[in-house]
């Protein structure tokens, strides 16, 4: 039978529609402060979005620049505890393939953009596990990710960024967005090679570092950043969250905050999607 225990990285975890792969070095508790705030952020730039007046149903809301620009305001403007690493401006890469497409091929090299040989790296350990998965527990938790993904006739979204350790014991993981041109209909045609005449891919993402130490500490005497993400997300967590086994610069947040008000208001006024 086949051991997912025996294959790094530890964990995936589903955030919404997003497919995440966690670093083994990342305690659980880290691995869940991520998840928690990825999941926050992801649900304020979909607020964001809203102000707009976007239709956050539409999947192709996530394959524009819009939508980048959505991320960076609300890591910016209502995450105080996470930075966005580099230059916050939009980068895509567009490039056509015909004959025989390794799609998991192409993502390891769309990852290796944004977090390196370790990013590509893991992509490839999830694209050899899943290419060929007999383990019913993995395949179930593909389908449950799978059913929410945003998919649409012409293209497939997604954003997928491997949970890893920094030098100092933080969090880093890449927002990365791709399209294609044809429809993938279950997840399994990710991980395995496919034939087109013209396939085209578009992607883009953001870098970011998460501050877990200030993430999980009081600040001025208010709770924790943590604590009102979870009460502001309430039910979320459990819906959108599910997590399977899987066999730096830090800001000064008091000084960001001065200008604000507190963080409780902060994190209260964050246009969460309806």
């Amino acid at each position: 039978m086949f051991n997912l225990s025996e294959v790094a990285p530890a964990t995936l975890t589903a955030v919404g529609d997003s497919l995440t792969m966690n670093d083994p070095a990342l305690p659980t508790e880290q691995v869940t402060a991520a998840s928690h705030t990825h999941l926050y952020v992801a649900q304020v730039a979909k607020g964001l979005a809203q102000g707009k007046g976007l239709d956050i149903k539409n999947p192709d809301l996530y394959k524009s620049e819009v939508w980048y620009q959505c991320l960076t305001g609300a890591v910016a403007q209502y995450a105080p505890w996470v930075e966005i690493v580099g230059d916050t401006t939009v980068a895509t890469n567009n490039s056509t393939h015909t004959g025989s497409i390794d799609l998991s091929g192409i993502m390891g090299a769309v990852m290796s953009i944004y977090l390196g040989p370790e990013g590509q790296t893991m992509w490839t350990a999830l694209s050899s596990v899943l290419g060929s998965a007999s383990d019913p527990a993995t395949t179930d938790f593909m389908n449950f990710w799978w059913s929410h993904v945003a998919k649409s006739t012409t293209s497939t979204g997604l954003s997928i960024g491997p949970n890893i350790q920094t030098a100092d014991g933080q969090i880093q993981w890449a927002v990365v967005f791709y399209t294609m041109t044809h429809v993938i209909d279950d997840w399994r045609s990710m991980f395995i090679s496919s034939t087109y005449e013209e396939f085209d891919v578009t992607a883009g993402g953001l870098t970011l570092n998460m501050d877990y130490d200030t993430y999980i500490q009081p600040v001025g005497g208010n709770p924790s950043a943590s604590s009102q993400v979870d009460a502001r997300l309430g039910a979320l967590i459990g819906t959108a969250i599910t997590t399977a086994p899987f066999p730096t610069n830090s800001t000064s947040l008091d000084g960001q905050l001065s200008a604000r008000g507190s963080l409780a208001n902060l994190i209260a006024s964050a246009p969460l999607a309806l």
